[in-house]
């Protein structure tokens, strides 16, 4: 009797505490003014092409945005040096994203369905790109980034970026948000 009153306190706890926790998520819906995501039986391949890096957010004040920093933002390359980002298949489960200036390489990642680099969906490619966090003026923190890569009916490449998270100060906080990036072909599309 005494274990379930302990479990009935605890449950009631629990709820309470959850109650109390602030939660804070946006997530930006996918642009009407931009073509619609391309849906085929391509899979993961869909987005191998070479794509400007530059490119524009999505939102009431679009703003520049570089592909290769969305993606590779802890990899300490200088991204204002960047003009294209190509994807290349590399392996059956296995492509290599390279970030470019002109004729000269500044980065480059392969990303293998078999390390769990990435995952495929109906939405488009996803990719783990990191996490940020830490203590700073009394919090402790983490958060991690993703980016969902595909392609729109127009061949541009379509960008979801998006993080989770969590913060203790002093009450704990959970949120994360989303938004989206798109970027033009700069090559013909594989077929």
């Amino acid at each position: 009797m005494k274990l379930q009153q302990s479990q009935a306190k605890l449950g009631a706890t629990l709820i309470f505490v959850c109650l109390l926790v602030p939660c804070c998520y946006f997530n930006e819906r996918y642009p009407a003014q931009w073509a619609p995501p391309k849906q085929g039986d391509n899979g993961c391949w869909a987005i191998l092409g070479t794509y400007r890096d530059t490119g524009e957010t999505s939102g009431k004040d679009p703003s520049r945005v570089s592909l290769g920093a969305l993606i590779f933002y802890q990899a300490g390359y200088d991204s204002r040096e960047a003009t294209s980002v190509k994807i290349a298949k590399l392996t059956e489960d296995s492509f290599e994203i390279s970030v470019w200036n002109g004729e000269q390489r500044l980065y480059s990642q392969a990303f293998s369905q078999g390390h769990k680099d990435y995952e495929c969906s109906p939405k488009g490619v996803r990719i783990f790109v990191g996490t940020s966090g830490g203590g700073t003026s009394g919090a402790v923190g983490s958060e991690r980034h993703y980016v969902t890569l595909a392609v729109n009916a127009e061949g541009s490449l379509i960008v979801e970026a998006s993080s989770k998270g969590y913060a203790v100060f002093p009450l704990p906080l959970v949120g994360g948000g989303s938004y989206w990036a798109i970027f033009k072909r700069l090559d013909t599309p594989v077929r």
